[in-house]
């Protein structure tokens, strides 16, 4: 009974460490998406017609637009984001081709 009971008090430990682990990963994805949000906001603040929209209610997450082949020379993603009567969409576009400005 005794080994038992160190088994479970062992995978106890192990199962708060893991849930402890994913805690501090759920807080750095929150992180990174909380810091993606204020750059598309002051991006968005920088265009004077977009300024007069004030802060958008919710934005969703970004489409890619182009083929996800290995080979393609460039990445577009769409991200739209929703205002009270307007909806704005944000084109990225990342070149992939070493020594070529786009």
């Amino acid at each position: 009974l005794s080994k038992a009971m160190r088994h479970l008090d062992s995978q106890r430990r192990c199962t708060l460490v893991k849930h402890g682990l994913l805690k501090v990963h759920f807080m750095n994805l929150s992180h990174e998406v909380t810091q993606r949000r204020i750059e598309q906001l002051s991006d968005m603040a920088q265009v004077p017609a977009l300024a007069k929209l004030g802060s958008p209610n919710h934005s969703l997450p970004p489409i890619i637009l182009s083929e996800h082949e290995g080979g393609t020379e460039h990445e577009v993603k769409c991200i739209r984001h929703m205002f009270d009567s307007h909806m704005v969409l944000q084109f990225e576009v990342q070149n992939n081709v070493n020594g070529q400005n786009m």
